[in-house]
């Protein structure tokens, strides 16, 4: 099966290959932008394995191009996954439901994989709080502060 034409342009495409600072042609090929590391990156080289899409990366390179799909592999940090879908940067994706939130982007989710789990809860010291609303007018530092104003 083909892959849905891309939206992006010849300079669009230039442009990524630019910021990466990249020698490696996608041609007219899929971007599929998948976490370069952390919780969710051995899951999804797993899944990739299981679909049978065929790479090879070579070192300290963050795209791959499958070589029996017409499928560029994007290896992005995962909490930049949902702005570069978004944007039309890349035309597919895989990361956190958490992050799709807090980057406040356009995506259609497609399908939930069930690989990841996220919690988001309030932690502090042990024994200096006993409710949530202890916390009035505190300073609370939070990676997510979309989703916190929420």
């Amino acid at each position: 099966a083909q892959p849905p034409p891309s939206n992006r342009s010849a300079t669009q495409t230039v442009g990524l290959a630019s910021v990466w600072n990249m020698s490696i042609s996608v041609g007219d090929n899929m971007l599929f932008a998948v976490p370069k590391k952390g919780r969710l990156y051995s899951r999804v080289l797993s899944i990739l394995d299981a679909v049978g899409l065929v790479y090879r990366r070579a070192n300290r390179l963050d795209i791959a191009n499958c070589s029996n799909m017409p499928i560029s592999l994007v290896f992005l940090p995962a909490k930049d996954i949902a702005y570069y879908v978004g944007e039309g940067q890349v035309d597919l994706g895989i990361t956190g439901e958490d992050i799709i939130a807090e980057a406040d982007v356009k995506v259609n989710s497609l399908l939930k994989l069930g690989i990841g789990k996220c919690r988001l809860c309030v932690q502090g010291p042990k024994g200096k709080f006993k409710k949530a609303d202890e916390l009035a007018g505190k300073r609370i530092v939070t990676s997510f502060p979309r989703l916190w104003k929420k």
